[in-house]
């Protein structure tokens, strides 16, 4: 304490370290990082293994196992989720949450994929892994115009390229691909009459293209390497490629084949924005500390730059994030101005001018001083930090106010000025540190827990940890000073020369005091009924983990059977924008067909190539709409597009989910595994607020299986090999080596001319060997239905049934009603049942917050024996718990909204506030007891003193909480309606029921002789 006081004797060199912080702040403001949302670490990685032609049978059986293994073994790998589809294995791979080193374990993951390739089937291309699909794209820019989608691509990979060098650029990379390719187009009896197979062309075009591996010579001390020329590094040179014929005679490729370079057949991604087809660049941010603000700015730079370069095609920018996180910030820290002008306004009416004065002097000090350390820390301002301010500013005011209001009352009562300050201080110093380090104490589980949720709103505990450890040394340092300076002696004021607020203050403690000495009972069963009657509240709230987005979009996912032709799956996306051309509250369309496109929302994660897939985002007129058009577009595909999962979806915020009511079925059989999906998918159809129910089962690929009559190819000179390379090529196309004359290699393709490509109902048709006999004669083909999909979960076979909710419901009563259901259900003996989605998100959240509870308790009690030092007083703090309840429930039954993390979040704000008011009033009893008051007296006289402190900190919280209410944002409306309901309810507990329990205690130890002033350490 003497250190304290002596430090207030610096008051120059105080107030200048206090303004240059301050300063410090408003200058980092301009200076430090911007992004509108806070970064995931990358713990979702996705692993690739593709067998062309494999079935998901073939596959989950032969290539999915060895990676599942060596996979198993690494620690800090959480979760590996496996499905096998038509030609690839796709291995869904989640760390655990803890984990933030992720870099360290994707690479033990490559290097357990790198020894499964080794036990893979020889034909397996080399395993990819994707360890960076969480995250937005910083922007997208598509390449439009033009009948050549090769030059489309030509002219993205060019930019691509450019974009890629920019400082702060992490990755660039093409969307909407169409892929490329050079075929070999070759006549069939041509090739007869020149005593040539396609297996020929093929082992001469693969034998000029494989880079020849020579060595080096030694020569005089240096290494020479050799190089061999004659590779294919243009087309003509492929072209002059000799063929040997069976004469020994020589003809050049090009005489005997048509060669073209064009795009992959089928395309595997096509884009398109507005109907006009392009080829896009997704250019995404560094993770650490860039600002995307102008680092979108030297994106359009670079783009302005090679715009005359690409003509005549067209540069559009199609997304630009820097735009959202430029108006969402600009949005947020105008509610911070205006929640400081709504404070400011509130201390002048409580306060008066100069005591007012003094605290409007703090608020923007502290605020600007913890802007200075956030930034000096390498914080983001991001919104999730300048929301955890708006929230502190209501808060922090309250130190500040407690010391003016004890300075100004000793001045009222003839003390010199210094020694009102210094008493002021003596008295507060120790109080307001232990209800600064109880509220920190409460919001330590925010801060210390770990996971995707906590990654996402740990800014919230440490812009407010940060901004109350700032304003405790600010009350205690700079406050005193500056009413020092300010704040003069005021007679006794009659009540008709008080503000409003202070008379109602004042009639309100009178009313509060009477109905203490003649209504005790009375005051203590109406608390009891406001606790106990909010906790019965809870059950009619919805549960919503994290509201959806307040963007004016809409997803609209799409999923064709299986197996699905590309051609298909464009043709049906189309119809459907179509459809959505048709209501004048639609905007500019995006639709990603094969592949889900960018992801342009900082929850949306990277998912692989699929050709039964497409992907609409649809900009709307509004948040307004989004509902309205999401109904119309299910009524409409149930009757227009039967057999197609058409999802529509309105964005979601916090960490990924992949639907909000996920259910995984477990079962090691497959036919059981197939009854007990469908079970339960009609269980979830039939419950209310359920809506687009799909399972992840598909129904089944037709596959034409030719089986080879035993040694049959041999007599006509057809081997298992050439027998393949014969199918291929006279269906799609035989790949038989890569072209790497360009920058980046396309690969090769033998096709039959396209009147002699063969279709289902011509195979048995199809001349084979050098005889050119029927397939027929050595083969026949069969029919068979092959799993869509095979799917595994921690090497388990499973399947998920998901949903979407209906508008006013939660996730939580969904799955309350599915359980009852399922409860009635007679499943096949051995399923198991999991739930996920959000259900499983809040889970992973609650627990993370249950595991850093014991250290927020801890701290929570060390501040609270530092002041009291006393069990009984404690426990009394501990018994207004409670009181932060009261009131939250009903306030959110009044708004209409959900109960969900960002709630729960206020209620620990409300925990520090509540405990903070308990203990300025306990400890103001204390000092009246040692001044020799009686119980009685010593609770009337903390009530006196205390009552408009709390009422004050009340009143700036509750409209430093009114931006909040009126924000545009989705996010942010639950929080402060939990807060301003639970603290006009907190407040009032506080000033009715807290003294009375306290004089309870303190009669009850006068009876048994046993009344003392805690002795404070």
């Amino acid at each position: 304490m003497n250190g304290l006081l002596a430090a207030l004797q610096r008051d120059r060199l105080i107030l200048a370290l206090a303004t240059i912080l301050g300063l410090a702040g408003v200058l980092a403001l301009g200076q430090m990082p911007k992004q509108e949302d806070p970064s995931f670490p990358y713990r979702g990685g996705i692993v690739t293994a593709v067998l062309p032609g494999a079935g998901a049978d073939t596959l989950a059986r032969r290539v999915a196992p060895p990676i599942e293994r060596q996979l198993a073994q690494i620690e800090g790998i959480d979760e590996i989720r496996t499905t096998a589809r038509q030609d690839a294995v796709v291995i869904s791979v989640q760390l655990r949450d803890d984990i933030y080193d992720t870099e360290s374990v994707w690479t033990r993951v490559r290097e357990a994929l790198a020894r499964a390739q080794s036990e893979l089937p020889a034909e397996t291309q080399r395993v990819q892994l994707d360890d960076r699909i969480v995250g937005a794209e910083l922007a997208v820019y598509g390449i439009f115009g033009g009948d050549d989608p090769v030059a489309r691509r030509t002219a993205a990979q060019r930019l691509r390229d450019r974009l890629a060098q920019i400082d702060g650029v992490a990755s660039a990379r093409l969307s909407g691909d169409p892929g490329e390719s050079i075929a070999l187009h070759l006549d069939r009896a041509e090739l007869r009459g020149l005593g040539l197979r396609i297996e020929d062309v093929a082992r001469a075009v693969q034998a000029r293209s494989e880079p020849a591996r020579l060595g080096a010579l030694s020569a005089e001390g240096r290494s020479l390497p050799l190089s061999l020329d004659g590779g294919l590094d243009a087309i003509p040179d492929l072209a002059q490629l000799p063929l040997t014929l069976a004469d020994g005679s020589v003809l050049p490729l090009g005489s005997l084949a048509r060669i073209e370079r064009r795009t992959a057949m089928p395309s595997a991604q096509r884009a398109y924005v507005d109907g006009a087809p392009m080829v896009a660049v997704e250019v995404r941010a560094a993770r650490e500390a860039v600002d995307v603000l102008r680092l979108g700015a030297a994106l359009r730079a670079e783009v302005e730059r090679m715009r005359p370069a690409l003509a005549p095609l067209q540069v559009r920018e199609v997304f630009y994030q820097p735009q959202f996180t430029e108006d969402r910030l600009g949005s947020l820290l105008s509610s911070l101005l205006t929640a400081m002008g709504l404070i400011l306004a509130v201390l002048i009416v409580a306060m008066g001018l100069r005591p007012a004065l003094v605290v409007a002097a703090i608020l923007p000090m502290v605020t600007a001083s913890t802007l200075a350390l956030y930034a000096m820390g390498g914080g983001v301002l991001q919104q999730i930090a300048v929301i955890g301010m708006v929230v502190a500013l209501g808060i922090l005011v309250d130190n500040a106010i407690v010391v003016v209001e004890s300075i100004q009352r000793r001045l009222d009562a003839g003390q010199p000025r210094v020694q009102a300050m210094q008493e002021a201080v003596r008295e507060l110093a120790m109080p307001l540190l232990s209800a600064t380090g109880t509220t920190i104490a409460a919001f330590l589980p925010l801060l210390l827990s770990s996971g995707n949720t906590a990654d996402f709103t740990r800014g919230i505990p440490i812009a407010i940890t940060l901004s109350l450890a700032v304003s405790y040394v600010f009350a205690v340092l700079v406050t005193p000073l500056l009413a020092l300076r300010l704040l003069r002696a005021e007679a006794p004021a009659t009540p008709a020369a008080n503000g409003v607020l202070e008379r109602w203050a004042i009639r309100l403690c009178g009313r509060v005091v009477e109905l203490h000495r003649r209504h005790p009972r009375r005051s203590l069963l109406l608390g009891g009924v406001l606790v106990f009657g909010s906790l019965a509240s809870f059950p009619l709230l919805q549960q919503q983990f994290f509201p959806d987005a307040d963007r004016a979009a809409l997803l609209v996912e799409v999923q064709l059977p299986d197996a699905s032709h590309p051609d298909r799956t464009d043709e049906v996306s189309a119809q459907i924008e179509a459809f959505l051309r048709s209501d004048a509250q639609v905007g500019s369309i995006q639709r990603y067909v094969g592949f889900a496109g960018p992801t342009f929302y900082y929850n949306l994660q990277r998912s692989p190539r699929d050709p039964s897939r497409a992907r609409l985002l649809v900009e709307t007129a509004g948040l307004e709409h989004n509902r309205a058009l999401l109904e119309r577009i299910a009524r409409w595909s149930s009757d227009a597009l039967p057999g197609v999962d058409v999802v529509p979806v309105i964005l979601r915020q916090g960490p990924p989910a992949a639907a909000p009511i996920e259910i995984l079925v477990f079962h090691p059989d497959r036919a059981q595994l197939v009854q007990a999906v469908e079970q339960v998918t009609g269980l979830l159809r039939d419950i209310e607020g359920s809506r687009a129910v799909r399972h992840s089962l598909g129904q089944g690929v037709p596959a034409l299986q030719v089986q080879r009559s035993l040694g049959a190819g041999e007599s006509v000179d057809m081997g298992q090999a050439a027998l393949a390379a014969a199918l291929a090529a006279s269906t799609q196309g035989w790949a038989v080596a890569t072209y790497r004359g360009g920058e980046e290699p396309v690969p090769i393709r033998l096709h039959l001319a396209p009147d002699q490509r063969t279709d289902s109902g011509a195979l048995l048709g199809l001349p084979v060997g050098a005889a050119g006999l029927p397939l027929a004669q050595i083969a026949s083909l069969g029919l068979a239905l092959q799993p869509g999909a095979v799917e595994r979960r921690d090497l388990m076979q499973v399947a998920s049934v998901s949903s979407e909710l209906q508008p006013g419901f939660g996730f939580g009563g969904v799955l309350d009603a599915l359980r009852e259901a399922l409860a009635t259900q007679a499943l096949p003996a051995g399923t198991e049942i999991r739930f996920g989605g959000e259900a499983e998100n809040a889970g992973k959240a609650n627990d993370a917050v249950v595991r850093a509870l014991p250290l927020g308790a801890m701290a929570f009690l060390f501040f609270l024996l530092l002041q009291f030092n006393s069990m009984s007083r404690v426990g009394l703090v501990l018994a207004s718990l409670p009181f932060a309840l009261a009131g939250v429930f009903p306030a959110l039954l009044l708004a209409g909204l959900a109960f969900g993390f960002q709630p729960l979040q206020g209620v620990f704000a409300l925990i520090g506030i509540t405990v903070n008011n308990s203990i300025l009033l306990l400890s103001a009893a204390d000092d009246a007891l040692a001044e020799g008051a009686s119980p009685d007296a010593a609770v009337l006289q903390a009530l006196d003193r205390r009552i408009r402190p709390i009422l004050l900190t009340t009143a700036t919280t509750v409209v430093g909480l009114l931006p909040l209410v009126w924000s545009d944002s989705t996010l942010w409306p639950p929080l402060a309606w939990a807060m301003i309901g639970g603290l006009l309810a907190s407040a009032w507990l506080s000033l009715t029921v807290l003294p009375l329990m306290l004089r309870a205690l303190l009669r009850w130890q006068a009876r048994r002789g046993q009344v003392q002033v805690p002795v404070r350490q």
